[in-house]
């Protein structure tokens, strides 16, 4: 609940309990499984892969379109 009082909000206190172990205990194991994303684990993308990889998102294109054009 938010209220105006004079120039101040007033945000009514988050009373949800914050006890993480249902999700890491008591949770689904097979999260807790996965690996973590390191160098190790992962392979390094050349220039032209990560050209590639940019031109796949649709805002990516429609910036880059706009910027051909306004060149």
């Amino acid at each position: 609940m938010l209220r105006i009082w004079e120039s101040f909000f007033r945000v009514k206190a988050d009373g949800r309990d914050l006890n993480y172990d249902s999700y890491t205990e008591s949770g689904d194991k097979r999260l807790v499984v996965d690996l973590e994303y390191n160098s190790g684990n992962t392979s390094i993308l050349t220039v032209e892969e990560i050209k590639q990889k940019l031109m796949e998102v649709e805002y990516v294109r429609i910036e880059l379109d706009k910027w051909r054009s306004e060149t």
